[in-house]
């Protein structure tokens, strides 16, 4: 299968601390993506972090926090995303 043109493409991963996520994560980082994963706790999102920037050899790998069960948890992270000017594309 083909892999879709994601270079220099902003794209957000729900579970990418781990697992499928995680594997997504790294895949559409060697593309070239920059990526956003989301993940309930910190230290898990750091390790997978910094194991996708490692493996990807793309530095532009973080993490934000949501619990995508918690209304009020989508709603700042949506508000976080404009507040930085973040334009998701994927």
């Amino acid at each position: 299968m083909k892999q879709p043109k994601v270079e220099n493409k902003i794209v957000l991963i729900s579970g990418g601390t781990s697992g499928v996520g995680k594997a997504a994560a790294i895949s559409l980082a060697k593309a070239g993506a920059e990526v956003i994963i989301l993940g309930h706790r910190q230290s898990r999102a750091d390790a997978a972090v910094a194991e996708i920037q490692r493996r990807s050899n793309n530095p532009l790998i973080w993490a934000e926090l949501c619990d995508l069960t918690l209304h009020s948890d989508i709603k700042a992270l949506h508000e976080r995303l404009i507040d930085q000017n973040i334009r998701l594309d994927a």
